[in-house]
């Protein structure tokens, strides 16, 4: 598999930093592609996104060399997690909450896996239309998945959107895998919340049917349009 990568990061019009952090790797048939969003106010979520962007990046040589891609993405976990433990490490020397979404798709021939954390997600535009492949790790959706509350009920309450997994905002993590088989012509986006809630789905479908750099052109420019009340950062891959 070929791939044709574009990205974009944008501060918006309100914050005065951008916390968001992205990473393309590649190799031959192999690529990793991550956003991060970090939280904690200013320069704690600008290190926290930060390091685990670094993190990674340091490990994509270990990453894409191993054997198959379960021991690749096993090699992931790994890096993702020593990135866990350097943010939570942070936060404690802080005494403050700090931490960052990730979203990581790891191409491999002709497979994928997905390593979630967070609200920041992964769609996949491909000849049966546009499918969010992330589950966003928010308030809201635990509340609903287990049962506690009707999606009525959740959708009311102001704490709908609040995270309750990332990385380092506390001990524990949960990375959440999805996993599928990459085809010529499937186009991926990976996006902070920044991006995905200034465009409704029709306009994502539309712009994701262009070429990479000029999706993300179209996507940025109606993000900008909006508010844009927090940083926008988007990777878009087609297959080829």
């Amino acid at each position: 598999m070929n791939y044709e990568v574009a990205s974009v990061t944008h501060q918006g019009k309100v914050r005065k930093s951008n916390q968001d952090r992205l990473l393309v790797q590649q190799s031959g048939a192999r690529a990793l592609l991550a956003v991060a969003d970090g939280m904690g106010g200013l320069a704690c979520g600008e290190q926290a996104s930060g390091q685990i962007i670094s993190t990674l990046a340091q490990r994509w040589n270990k990453i894409c060399t191993a054997d198959n891609v379960e021991e690749a993405a096993r090699r992931l976990d790994e890096a993702i997690f020593e990135a866990h433990r350097r943010v939570f490490y942070f936060s404690e020397e802080l005494q403050k909450p700090v931490g960052s979404t990730l979203s990581a798709l790891l191409l491999w021939e002709d497979v994928y896996r997905i390593k979630q954390i967070g609200d920041s997600r992964v769609y996949c535009l491909d000849a049966d239309g546009l499918e969010q492949l992330t589950v966003d790790q928010n308030w809201y959706n635990q509340m609903v998945r287990t049962g506690r509350l009707s999606p009525a009920e959740a959708g009311r309450n102001p704490q709908r959107r609040a995270l309750v997994n990332a990385v380092g905002a506390s001990a524990e993590l949960e990375v959440v895998t999805e996993s599928g088989v990459l085809k010529a012509g499937m186009c991926f986006l990976l996006c902070t919340d920044g991006l995905y809630a200034s465009v409704d789905r029709s306009f994502l479908t539309r712009a994701l049917a262009a070429a990479p750099a000029q999706a993300l052109d179209v996507l940025l420019q109606e993000t900008l349009c909006g508010p844009a009340g927090d940083n926008a950062t988007a990777i878009c891959c087609r297959v080829r």
